[in-house]
């Protein structure tokens, strides 16, 4: 009976302590898409305060058309990439992070990990969210050091 009885509580400890792993996952998980999707939003508030910004200066508010553009093409691309085919992906990653002249060593630590599919896919696309992200920061908004001469007058 005790052995019994010893055997339903590891069983039930082990399928709790299992769950608890499980949950912890999948909330880190919903984060990181949560976060992802928030810069997707960003992408359109940088363009909107870029446009504002630019309105008076038609070739800055073209380059603002044409970052905003290609990050969004380049988002589209990275949404619909078949993330079961992992060196495919990396390849896609990687030119068009040389495309939008970033360095990406750092992410090459990673590309070792044995990720399954959907943490693969949620990990590249936090990723490049990124890296978007500081693409039309410096490209749109150009912080104090990269202003043009146009802005100071």
């Amino acid at each position: 009976m005790k052995k019994i009885l010893i055997l339903i509580f590891l069983t039930f400890f082990y399928s709790c302590k299992k769950n608890m792993k499980d949950d912890n996952c999948f909330y880190l998980l919903n984060k990181i898409t949560d976060i992802t999707k928030q810069n997707e939003l960003n992408y359109n508030d940088i363009y909107i305060k870029g446009c504002d910004k630019y309105k008076n200066y038609p070739n800055e508010l073209k380059k603002c058309d044409s970052c905003y553009n290609l990050v969004k093409k380049l988002s589209n691309k990275i949404a619909n990439l078949d993330y079961s085919k992992k060196d495919e992906v990396l390849k896609s990653r990687d030119s068009i992070l040389v495309l939008l002249n970033r360095k990406y060593m750092h992410f090459k630590e990673d590309d070792k990990l044995n990720l399954n599919a959907s943490v693969f896919k949620i990990s590249i696309q936090y990723e490049m969210s990124n890296v978007f992200l500081d693409f039309l920061v410096f490209n749109i908004l150009k912080p104090t050091a990269l202003k043009v001469k146009e802005d100071d007058e």
